[in-house]
């Protein structure tokens, strides 16, 4: 299988399935956002070490819980933050 990924209006790359990285979430883990981003970044890049960093962060600056209590689950401000520290940009199309 073939998969085509838009980088850009102008900019377009072929990769086989096999060749793209993509780590598999277990049955009972509840890291999406963890493994969604290092999906899209395509290693083990972000760990839940560095999420928790940045939500323990947040959490000194602004009084809100950006993380389920039994791990995971993290706030898409988390995500977004991860992505920055990562040198890519990122919008997030639910705010105004």
């Amino acid at each position: 299988m073939t998969i085509l990924i838009k980088y850009n209006t102008s900019q377009y790359s072929m990769y086989k399935a096999s060749d793209l990285y993509f780590h598999k979430q277990g049955t009972f883990s509840n890291k999406c956002g963890q493994y969604a981003l290092n999906n899209l970044l395509g290693g083990k890049y972000i760990d839940s070490a560095m999420l928790n960093q940045i939500c323990d962060q947040f959490q000194k600056e602004i009084s809100h819980n950006y993380k389920h209590a039994f791990g995971g689950d993290y706030d898409i401000n988390v995500l977004i933050e991860a992505l920055k520290i990562m040198s890519k940009d990122c919008v997030w199309l639910g705010s105004k």
